[in-house]
């Protein structure tokens, strides 16, 4: 016999002497033995069967923590994501386990609609912006924990589009320029913490491509040049430190972009004929920005 497949001990038409009980024949030539083993079988697996029921029940009611306050009464608690949400009268609202709010708006057709809010566990707003069938449209505005503002720009199809600004922490402005299609496109600008243009440069679908001008801290030349799909190429102007002197390097087997911060403490170079170790000597470093990368988290 295999899996659960009916033992010859019950036929429905069964050979020899049988005797007919309903709709159901049982062989007479069957021995009590039989029939013991046959019922203990099928009487543990059912027995199994129970027994995984409850204790998974158990470890789904044991996941799911107290009702905190705040949190409405018909509000479901979603174990995978540990958040409670309610869906009621067009609005939906969803909460942390802790009973802080976490994101709330229009809901309908299964999809977000209007404006939303969404916020950190700690209470402080983390973004905002309108939904229209469920895709990110209209002017977005996100946040760092501590409330000072992160990002402000257009989406389109849920994927950023036109100008966008970048903050650090303390609401300065870090960065700023253009999206298509949710890539950095067209002309970018970044700055060094506490202000001062670090570089302006191009990029084609988030590809450093085109006219990039490097600044030292101060705002004097560092490097000027051309980038084709993310390597220099061509004749870089180079200065070895703020106010000159300058050079002109051209990059045959360009590398790839040396983004980094640059500060008016650079260590000079022992020889100045080796490019390589020039731009190594400018690497300032007590002055690296921080990430300007811009990948802000859009999975609220």
């Amino acid at each position: 016999m295999t899996g659960l497949e009916i033992p010859p001990i019950l036929s429905i038409l069964a050979s020899g002497r049988e005797s007919t009980r309903g709709h159901c024949q049982v062989a007479e030539n069957i021995t009590e033995d039989r029939l013991e083993a046959f019922m203990n079988t099928y009487l543990n697996r059912i027995l199994l069967a129970v027994l995984c029921s409850l204790a998974l029940s158990a470890s789904v009611l044991e996941a799911a923590p107290q009702r905190p306050a705040g949190v409405d009464p018909k509000a479901t608690y979603y174990t995978k994501s540990k958040v409670w949400f309610l869906t009621a009268n067009g609005v939906r609202s969803v909460w942390y386990s802790n009973g802080q709010l976490k994101a709330r708006g229009p809901y309908s057709d299964n999809n977000r609609q209007g404006d939303w809010v969404f916020y950190y566990s700690n209470g402080k707003k983390e973004a905002q912006g309108s939904y229209n069938d469920g895709q990110m449209t209209g002017t977005w505005v996100m946040y760092h924990s501590n409330g000072q503002k992160k990002a402000e720009g257009p989406y389109r199809n849920n994927h950023k589009e036109g100008k966008w600004t970048v903050f650090d922490e303390k609401g300065q402005k870090t960065g700023e320029g253009s999206y298509a299609a949710g890539y950095k496109h067209g002309t970018w600008t970044e700055y060094y913490p506490g202000g001062g243009v670090f570089f302006k440069g191009e990029y084609v679908r988030d590809v450093a491509h085109g006219q990039w001008t490097y600044y030292y801290k101060g705002g004097q030349l560092y490097q000027s040049g051309q980038y084709n799909a993310e390597k220099r190429t061509g004749p870089w102007k180079i200065c070895i430190q703020p106010g000159g002197p300058c050079g002109t390097e051209s990059f045959s087997s360009p590398a790839a972009p040396r983004i980094s911060g640059l500060g008016n403490d650079t260590t000079p170079a022992s020889n100045t004929q080796d490019p390589a170790e020039l731009l190594d000597s400018m690497e300032g470093k007590k002055d690296i920005p921080p990430s300007m990368e811009g990948k802000w988290s859009t999975d609220f």
